[in-house]
């Protein structure tokens, strides 16, 4: 199994530990690329380290997408883009042959879209089953 460590950044939090995420929402924490300083943003590379801790897979029909998105608006009021994804869900689902299990997940990405920068991000839960949770915190580590 592959060495997943990072060094961990409180600043970089993307979701903190909390409760279960049980329906579809953005995640509160936005985070400055440009870290508050003033100008144009610039390229940010970076990998999601997504850690699961608990994972609803009983009923067979899950699916959980953890989506990085962009936007130039500090309040994501507009301007929204998808930057990646993380598909976590049960043999079956959107083509996979195996459940997904709680640990960590890696998810690399680049606040550049179609030629755009854009300065913050955020993450974005969208659960595809009802009645589904799942139990994650999350941060950015960024790549050389």
């Amino acid at each position: 199994m592959p060495n997943h460590s990072y060094t961990y950044d409180n600043s970089l939090v993307l979701k903190a530990a909390g409760a279960a995420v049980v329906s579809s929402a953005a995640i509160a924490t936005i985070l400055d690329t440009n870290n508050g300083a003033s100008g144009n943003p610039s390229m940010f590379r970076a990998d999601a380290v997504i850690d699961v801790t608990a994972l609803d897979v009983a009923t067979g029909d899950e699916e959980y997408d953890i989506i990085v998105q962009g936007s130039n608006s500090a309040t994501f009021a507009s301007g929204v883009v998808n930057l990646g994804a993380a598909i976590i869900s049960v043999d079956g689902i959107a083509g996979s042959s195996a459940d997904d299990v709680i640990g960590r997940y890696i998810l690399p990405f680049l606040n550049e879209r179609n030629g755009t920068i854009y300065r913050y991000v955020r993450l974005y839960t969208l659960l595809r089953a009802a009645g589904s949770s799942i139990t994650y915190k999350a941060f950015a580590a960024i790549r050389a």
